[in-house]
């Protein structure tokens, strides 16, 4: 089916918004067929009238924030974007539209403003350790120590990496960020051994179980091997693909991060909401990052670290960052490691102590067993005289 003027209008639209952002595309996408309903269809008539002086854009505009206002299920938020979003598709096509009589002839609805809710260091513990998996840890400890963005720190790769230099960094490829822009952040100390940790167990040997070919479950053997091409937060087996510049294999990875991110947030939004904060979500923990280094008079540096393109920092020497990191440092640990190991220490000790218990009764166990079970007198004495040495026995008996 051949397409109608006004859905080719949208693709050229739409296709231009795409090589920008192609998740900003697809929410232009679904605002201009909310526009193309108010118009009945008609939006390509409508632009060639509006064009020749026979219809008032103004008018047009305020009667469409007023059809989504009707429909009583959009917020203020999205009834403005909406509009916005009609306003820019009309632009693009040589239609005159005024800022000063925008303003004051077309009237939307305010935004509802939430503030969002402050989140201290022992409140970002609590979170981590109600989440349920080591991935999900490492992840979201991720963000809380580094302020990245979600996507940003999915977008990762073992490429990406460099433990061995001091401190740790990561390289943000500039596909992924917000502004476009590839960056590079620095971990703690605490946060470089947790990505350690993860990797280790992302990469261990394992065997698992999965259906063949028939349907029937089968167990089978996996040695997993590091690529640098391996997405870091994703389960072994995803990987960036490679020429970011060609849109098919962009798109691509687009899928591949949103069909895990989706997962990942679910399984973060129940562990929050069962410890009592269920507004917060991932990009809290780039407020707290915010929040923590503005917080010690390092407000430039604070902008820099998040990838805000106004921060004087971009122009500093490297020294000079890495310098105020080391001085940020200790404020962004979040657990208390030295800690930690001893209470891991002795954890380990109480479970050596009671393997070692465990083997001692199943020795007395089978000592006894055959002590019962022997009906040669002389080998009877010979099991009697173990039992007493090793003290399982008392020496009259």
């Amino acid at each position: 089916m051949a397409k109608t003027n006004c859905e080719s209008r949208n693709s050229e639209y739409l296709s231009e918004i795409e090589k920008q952002n192609y998740r900003t595309a697809r929410v232009f996408g679904s605002h201009l067929r909310d526009f193309d309903k108010f118009n009945d269809g008609n939006t390509d008539e409508a632009i060639e009238l509006l064009k020749s002086g026979k219809m008032d854009v103004y008018e047009l505009l305020k009667s469409f924030a007023g059809y989504l206002l009707n429909k009583g299920t959009l917020s203020g938020k999205t009834v403005r974007y909406s509009v916005k979003t009609a306003r820019r598709f009309l632009e693009f096509y040589d239609v005159d539209i005024s800022t000063r009589k925008f303003h004051i002839k077309v009237k939307l609805p305010k935004a509802l403003k939430i503030r969002p809710a402050a989140l201290s260091k022992p409140d970002i513990v609590k979170i981590i350790n109600s989440l349920p998996d080591i991935r999900a840890k490492t992840y979201v400890m991720f963000l809380a120590s580094t302020g990245c963005r979600a996507e940003e720190a999915l977008s990762i790769t073992m490429g990406d990496l460099d433990l061995a230099k001091n401190p740790a960094t990561v390289h943000i490829d500039g596909n992924f960020t917000k502004t476009k822009e590839e960056r590079y952040v620095w971990l703690t100390e605490e946060m470089k051994r947790q990505l350690q940790v993860w990797i280790e167990y992302k990469y261990r040997e394992r065997t698992i179980k999965s259906r063949d070919s028939n349907g029937k479950w089968v167990k089978r053997d996996i040695e997993p091997v590091q690529d640098a091409s391996d997405f870091v937060f994703l389960p072994y087996g995803n990987q960036k693909p490679d020429n970011l510049h060609k849109l098919k294999n962009m798109l691509h990875a687009q899928r591949i991060l949103k069909n895990s991110y989706y997962p990942l947030y679910d399984t973060f939004k129940a562990a929050v909401s069962r410890v009592g904060y269920p507004k917060v979500n991932f990009h809290s923990m780039r407020r707290y990052v915010y929040t923590v280094i503005d917080g010690l008079g390092h407000n430039q540096f604070a902008e820099f670290c998040l990838g805000h393109a106004n921060s004087e920092y971009w122009a500093k020497p490297e020294a000079e960052k890495v310098k105020t990191f080391k001085a940020v440092e200790p404020y962004l640990l979040l657990l208390d490691i030295e800690a930690l190991e001893a209470r891991g220490a002795t954890v380990e000790r109480k479970l050596e102590a009671s393997e070692e218990r465990y083997e001692k009764l199943a020795e007395q166990s089978s000592l006894m067993m055959a002590y019962v079970m022997e009906k040669d007198e002389a080998k009877k004495d010979a099991i009697a005289k173990q039992l007493i040495q090793k003290g399982y026995l008392p020496k009259s008996a």
